[in-house]
């Protein structure tokens, strides 16, 4: 049962059914009373019931007389990043979503999830994986298991802790064996599939997916095994204003010489053994919406090219250091890695 069905009661019903539901509840005893057009009208907590009957209110009484009808919730599609850290802040793990005509859709329950970002999502898991035959003859990356679980299901599982509602997965090589696995799993109502003709690059592809997108977009490759935290990629996209965010990983260079930095043969400055920090791309990235109107359909694109074009254009790209656990399992060494690594990563 969803959160949604076991937590909505209606508005006709007694006190009495309403303390034989929250007695299923517990411990998260809370209910939100709904009309016959399943339109909130108010919540009710075992709080409301106990200072109800405190004051004289019966059993039998409607929980119309009980509710609390000031209450706070997410409108669908008009909240934002702030709304949910406001949240946060004022420690309510139990928030209502309901849609513009006031119906419940939805409850943000931030005891079994991390956030709700107002993002969809596209998963590319179109590719070959040729450095990690044989293992991809028969099997397409996404589908090799490390630990008990499918790869591409640790990304669809960590932007599901994150309520990111709707995605889309691009496919190609053995793109029917993907299908099944969500056929089978029953994560359909979810998860979209789209095909590449052929090899169309990180951007290309993402352009067959814009027709089910209506929101700001989180781009990932379906090989990665990360915990990045979502929340807060999502704020630094926000607060920078950006137009592309593209998490990156920290990579350290150690030269074990002394480095001369010079000007016109002249020695400015003597470095001893310097240790210098490049950032590589970490293949997750935050698109405004309104950028994949720029991406034309059946055209190879790669994320460089995209990137540097946006530039060019004046667009607003900016990096987040990723500096939790990532992993991009591309070659044999990389998927032993990740055996002994989800260990880790789960507890």
């Amino acid at each position: 049962m969803s959160d949604v069905n076991a937590h909505s009661i209606h508005i006709n019903n007694s006190i009495h059914q309403a303390m034989q539901q929250l007695e299923v509840l517990s411990p998260v005893l809370i209910l939100f009373a709904v009309d016959d057009d399943n339109r909130l009208k108010g919540v009710l907590t075992d709080g409301d019931i106990r200072r109800f009957l405190t004051n004289g209110g019966s059993m039998q009484n409607d929980i119309s007389t009980a509710i609390n009808d000031h209450f706070l919730a997410l409108i669908e599609d008009q909240y934002s990043i702030q709304d949910i850290l406001s949240i946060k802040e004022k420690q309510i793990d139990f928030v209502p979503v309901i849609n513009s005509k006031n119906q419940l859709v939805d409850i943000l329950n931030l005891k079994t999830h991390k956030s709700r970002l107002p993002l969809q999502a596209v998963i590319m898991a179109g590719g070959k994986g040729e450095r990690l035959l044989p293992l991809t003859e028969n099997t397409p990356k996404p589908l090799l298991k490390v630990g008990n679980k499918a790869i591409i299901q640790y990304n669809v599982d960590l932007l599901n802790q994150y309520g990111i509602k709707k995605i889309v997965i691009t496919i190609n090589y053995l793109g029917s064996l993907i299908r099944q696995y969500f056929d089978t799993t029953h994560q359909n109502d979810q998860v979209f599939m789209v095909e590449e003709p052929a090899p169309l690059g990180t951007i290309g592809s993402l352009a067959l997916a814009k027709k089910h997108l209506t929101k700001d977009v989180l781009l990932m490759n379906s090989d990665l095994l990360t915990n990045i935290d979502l929340e807060a990629f999502y704020s630094h996209f926000i607060d920078q204003g950006a137009d592309i965010a593209v998490a990156c990983i920290p990579y350290n260079v150690e030269i074990p010489y002394g480095v001369m930095e010079t000007e016109n043969h002249q020695i400015k400055t003597v470095k001893e053994k310097p240790t210098y920090t490049y950032y590589s791309n970490a293949g997750i990235y935050l698109i405004k919406h309104d950028l994949l109107n720029s991406i034309r359909e059946n055209e190879r694109l790669d994320a460089t090219t995209f990137i540097e074009n946006s530039i060019a254009n004046g667009k607003k790209v900016v990096s987040y250091p990723l500096l939790s656990y990532w992993l991009d399992i591309g070659k044999h060494e990389d998927f032993q890695k990740a055996q002994t690594d989800v260990l880790q990563l789960l507890r």
